[in-house]
Order: structure tokens, then C-alpha cells, then sequence
């Protein structure tokens, strides 16, 4: 078989934001009020093109040709008040309220070559509508005592939310409130000696893509869909760090997920097609210890390493069977940089990934060398900057499955060794006084928009 699928997609995104800050005294006492709309269109179509062949290149079948158009629209409104107060006893106190209400409606018109004709196939059009209402409040507080400091949060959220299949006629509903408590203390021992202990309760929830029902084909026998019925993961987290003259620094953590989100492979045996989607596992266990360091070989030659080694443990019951994977895994990262002149700079770096297990899935080891020079012109106000990325092009991928009745190898590559040349110049006073740094209320509702 000769397959092809090609898509041609349109994004149009647009977002208005008023902002309002006031400040009640010189002491920090500080209120601020955002109010986002932001919207969201993707109008596409795919062709998918199949073609059958035997061993002398003979055509043995009726291709099956295929044609949608498709349009995904997501509708985003937030709004949020901060409140920042400093009390009596080196108290400062944080609290805030939030408000989203996000909409998204999609559909999609599957039509299968018939002849001289394409005919709307029924079995894969598809209109879905959802809606997720989230209401935030938090409160936060940090003090310094001698040689210590604390800070302590507990954040609330409601989640209504509300997914419907026009086509299917089938909804799924969910009323919830969840808790996010953190805490975390640090302490200096002397001049050198930095430590600290962490642990947060978080939620990450699903794109509205992954929630999208709809197939998406790379050939007829492989496709990609949505999953309505997936839920956000909640992460329990624990950290601990330790710095030496706050250079070095070593972290240990270790966090526990519910419900991890992951993408899963199923297989029909009888038809011989698999799909990807995303699914919730049961449990999701990670072990880390991480290293950073910089390091100093002369006047002219630094460098900075990081090397990180990790455990991941996934297990879940699903449709075909039961996952229980568990890997050692560890990375490294290392960048050189050399003074060559007083305006010019030279830097190489290099990273490796082990091989490791996410899921199913068992990524092998990917690897990659950069590297760039950066020469600073006219006092610092321009700057030319040549660099290339993966020099020796190994940065590819390449993933094993072996689940069940699942038994696959997936390679892929990319554009990843590229060269780029830039230019900057500074124009006006370089005094001028930066943009405030801020989040604006629909921040983490943007970042869950992404591409099928």
C-alpha cells in the first residue's frame, strides 16, 4: 500500500486584555484586576490518499480516497483579582479570585471517493461542543524568620464542564472541587550552605484538542482520535534541594500522579487498524536526582553541566490488558562558552537522553551537538548572532511498543540541524524603565489550544 495525507490548516488567534493595577501605600499593598477575551479559529482540510499495490508494482485494489473539511473554534473569557498586603510581622499575604468560561465547538465532514464522486461518510462526521466553567479563589502567605523562610497556599477550584457529541448524541458531564495545598521552607547553614523542602498538590488538565472525539488519518490504517471521556491528572509532588555557595545545587524529588494522562495505541485485530489517543493511567511514579554545576577551566573558558538520572514507574489497567513499566533513565546536558575577544563569544553544547518508558511507549537514546557565535557591535547596541543546531543531525526519534497485541516501531526525523543568522540593534534610551512582568487571565487557558 501508498499512502499520503496532506493538510492544509488556517490559525487565527486573538486576545484583548484590560488591566488594572493600584498601589495603596509605599509599604507594597497592591491590587490588580485582568479581564481576557481571546478566541481561537482553525479551519482545515486533510486529504488522505491510499493506493494498493502488489509485488510487481501492479495496482490490486479501488484506492480509497478521502476528503474533510473541518473547523475547530475556541472561545476564551477570564477575569481575575490579586490582592498583595503585607501585615504585622514580616507577614506578606497573597489572595486572589478567578473566573473562566471557555467554549469550543468543532466539526468536521468526512467524504469517501464513490466512483466520479465523494459521498459524506457518515461514520466519521462529526460536530462536538464543549464548555468548562472554573471558579479559583487562593490565598498565600510567606514570612522570614532568622535564618528561615516559610510560605504556605491552598488554592480551590470548582470545575463544571460540560462535553457534548451532536453527531453521537453522547455527553459527558463533571461537577468538581478540588484542593491544591503547598508549603515549602528554606534555610542557610553559614555562608555556603543553602537548603530547602518543597511539596505542592497541582492539577494538569487536558487540550481541548484531546477532548475532541474526531479521527484524524496518516493512512487508512492509521489514525489518530480524541478521547471525551479524559480527565485531568493530579500530581503530589516532594522536592528537596541543596546548594553550595549557590553554584552547585543538587535536587531529589519524587512525585506521585493519578490519573496520568498519556497517549495509548489500539489495535483492531480484525480490520488491522491502530489509533493513537490519549488515556488515563491509573498511576504515574517519577524518582529524580538532578546535579548542576558550573565549571571554571580558565579565564576565558567556562562552562556549566547538568546531569539528571530518574526513575519512571506507569501503571495502569487498560482496554487490551495491563501496563507495568519501570526504567532507570538519565540525561545530560553540558555548554561551553569562550571568550575569544571583548565583543566576541563562542559557545558548544551538547545533550544526551537515555533511553526511557512513558507509557507504552520505550523512546530510545537521542543525542545533539550546537553551536554559535555571538559578536556584539557598537558598544553593546547591536548584536550578530550565527548559530547552528545538531550539527552532526542526530536528533531523531526512534520508539518501540510492545504491549499486548500491540507490536510496533515508530522512527521519525526532522528539520533539526539548521543554520540561523540574526541580527539586533537597541534604538532609543536603554534607561527606559521595562515592562511589569504579569500573567495575564487567560494564560493557562491559552496554553491548552494546540494543534490536531
Amino acid at each position: 500500500m501508498r499512502a499520503s495525507t496532506s493538510t492544509l490548516e488556517k490559525w487565527d488567534n486573538r486576545t484583548y486584555n484590560v488591566n488594572l493595577r493600584h498601589t495603596f501605600n509605599d509599604k507594597g499593598a497592591e491590587l490588580t484586576f485582568d479581564a481576557d477575551y481571546s478566541t481561537f479559529d482553525n479551519p482545515a482540510n486533510q486529504n488522505s490518499n491510499n493506493f494498493f499495490f502488489n509485488n510487481e508494482n501492479t495496482e490490486v485494489a479501488t484506492p480509497n480516497l478521502l476528503r474533510s473539511n473541518s473547523f475547530s473554534g475556541v472561545t476564551i473569557k477570564a477575569a481575575k483579582v490579586d490582592l498583595t498586603q503585607p501585615l504585622k510581622g514580616g507577614i506578606n499575604l497573597e489572595a486572589g479570585l478567578k473566573t473562566s468560561i471557555v467554549e469550543t465547538d468543532n466539526a468536521v465532514e468526512w467524504r469517501r471517493n464513490r466512483g466520479n464522486d465523494f459521498v459524506v461518510d457518515s461514520n466519521l462526521t462529526n460536530q462536538f461542543l464543549y464548555q468548562e466553567n472554573i471558579y479559583a479563589a487562593y490565598v498565600n502567605a510567606n514570612k522570614q524568620f532568622k535564618g528561615f523562610s516559610v510560605q504556605a497556599g491552598l488554592r480551590a477550584e470548582q470545575t463544571v464542564s460540560d462535553g457534548m457529541s451532536v453527531t453521537l448524541d453522547k455527553q459527558v458531564k463533571r461537577d468538581y472541587l478540588s484542593l491544591f495545598p503547598s508549603i515549602s521552607v528554606s534555610h542557610q547553614m553559614g555562608e555556603n550552605h543553602g537548603f530547602s523542602y518543597s511539596y505542592s498538590r497541582r492539577v494538569d488538565r487536558p487540550s481541548y484538542q484531546d477532548l475532541n472525539p474526531f479521527t484524524f488519518f496518516l493512512d487508512q490504517y492509521t489514525f489518530g482520535r480524541g478521547n471525551p471521556f479524559l480527565r485531568p491528572q493530579f500530581t503530589n509532588a516532594f522536592s528537596m534541594n541543596y546548594s553550595f555557595k549557590q553554584s552547585f545545587v543538587v535536587t531529589a524529588s519524587y512525585s506521585k500522579t493519578d490519573d496520568a494522562m498519556t497517549d495509548l495505541l489500539e489495535q483492531n485485530d480484525q480490520d488491522r487498524t491502530t489509533y493513537q489517543t490519549r488515556a488515563n493511567f491509573a498511576q504515574f511514579d517519577n524518582w529524580s536526582l538532578n546535579v548542576s554545576t558550573p565549571v571554571k577551566f580558565t579565564e576565558w573558558w567556562t562552562a556549566r553541566v547538568n546531569a539528571s538520572g530518574y526513575i519512571n514507574h506507569f501503571q495502569s489497567k487498560i482496554a487490551s490488558g495491563e501496563v507495568d513499566k519501570q526504567q532507570l533513565s538519565y540525561n545530560a546536558y553540558m555548554s561551553h562558552s569562550f571568550t575569544l575577544s571583548k565583543s566576541l563569544r563562542a559557545e558548544l553544547s551538547g545533550w544526551y537522553n537515555s533511553p526511557s518508558v512513558y507509557g507504552i511507549f520505550e523512546p530510545e537514546a537521542q543525542y545533539a551537538v550546537d553551536a554559535g557565535l555571538f559578536q556584539s557591535l557598537w558598544n553593546g547596541k547591536g548584536n550578530l548572532k550565527l548559530n547552528m543546531s545538531d550539527i552532526f543531525f542526530t536528533n531523531s526519534f526512534r520508539v518501540k511498543v510492545q504491549q499486548d497485541n500491540v507490536n510496533a516501531r515508530i522512527a521519525g526525523n526532522w528539520e533539526s540541524r539548521r543554520v540561523n543568522l540574526s541580527f539586533t540593534y537597541k534604538f532609543g534610551n536603554a534607561e527606559m524603565k521595562p515592562e511589569r512582568q504579569r500573567r495575564t487571565a487567560t494564560e493557562d487557558e491559552k496554553n491548552r489550544v494546540k494543534n490536531n
